[in-house]
């Protein structure tokens, strides 16, 4: 399991041109499944991607000490992607 994450200040997916997931302030994460991929592997991918500290501390911080959680943000979670 392999994932792209992104900070977004918003993202939405579309199918056949109709909205079928969005987000406002958060990650967006691509996320490639393989088919020996368990319920460990997806545990342990949404910890990790709950737990990435990305977010500034402050508005104008530079230190990146928050994560999605803390910053009352979400995650779209897009699987098994084409571009």
């Amino acid at each position: 399991m392999i994932a792209v994450v992104q900070r977004v200040t918003s993202a939405r997916v579309c199918v056949s041109g109709e909205a079928v997931g969005s987000i406002a302030h958060g990650l967006l994460a691509l996320l490639a499944v393989h088919r020996g991929d368990g319920p460990d592997q997806v545990r342990w991918m949404g910890a990790r991607l709950a737990g990435l500290r990305v977010f500034p501390d402050s508005p104008a911080g530079k230190a990146f000490d928050l994560d999605v959680r803390q910053v009352g943000g979400a995650i779209l979670l897009v699987s098994n992607f084409t571009v």
